[in-house]
């Protein structure tokens, strides 16, 4: 069991059986504040989760904020610094393997340029597992063929990399319709994965199983 809480609204969500959930936030002011803080990374955030025993849990391990739907990129700089560990843990030997082999090469090179040289030069040949990594320009590949596969490779690959299960957007229904939405929301389901949608408007939409309407007060309609 978790439970998201959001101190700015004073809302607390039982997560356990929601797998869509859409929050309508009227006040632009307390909207732009909790916007502002989407990376997650302030001790004091607004956005928080807590376990079934209200313990505070580190919030940027369970819940990816994401304010720009268009902009979306699976190659994130948290996916891909998750992505970079996983290969030097799991293939070291064959990294260590290829950075000595390299240095052996840069070392013949500087030799002859060395003998080359009318003047005495140094080169400072040290490259190591990390300069591999560099070296091959490792990035996540995205194929998707239109906006809703992109967000869905997206959840996907930070599942699978990240483990997180808790997505919010914002304004993701301006740019996908119901059928898309659906789709989304059910390609997610098995992963128990939850999908949350903060909007600034009220939408006429049946695919949430948990709708939050705020007015400008914050009061719950």
């Amino acid at each position: 069991m978790k439970f998201l809480l959001m101190k700015l609204l004073e809302i607390k969500d039982d997560l356990s059986n929601i797998d869509s959930y859409l929050l309508v936030i009227k006040n632009r002011k307390i909207l732009y504040k909790l916007l502002s803080n989407a990376d997650l990374q302030y001790e004091d955030s607004y956005i928080q989760i807590l376990d079934e025993n209200y313990k505070e849990l580190k919030v940027s391990d369970y819940i990816d904020f994401v304010t720009s739907v268009i902009n979306l990129d699976a190659n994130s700089k948290k996916n891909l610094n998750v992505l970079l560990r996983r290969i030097k843990k799991e293939e070291n030997e064959v990294l260590i393997k290829t950075s000595n082999e390299i240095n052996k090469k840069l070392e013949e090179c500087a030799k002859q340029i060395k003998l080359s040289s009318p003047i005495n030069i140094f080169c400072d040949i040290d490259l190591d597992e990390d300069d591999v990594i560099k070296m091959l320009g490792i990035s996540l590949q995205d194929d998707s063929p239109n906006l809703v596969e992109r967000i869905n490779n997206y959840i996907n690959v930070s599942f699978e990399l990240r483990n997180i299960k808790i997505f919010i957007f914002y304004n993701l229904l301006a740019f996908l319709d119901e059928n898309e939405l659906d789709l989304l929301v059910r390609a997610n389901k098995y992963n128990g994965i939850k999908i949350i949608d903060i909007e600034n408007v009220e939408y006429k939409t049946d695919i949430f199983d948990h709708i939050k309407i705020l007015d400008e007060d914050i009061c719950v309609i």
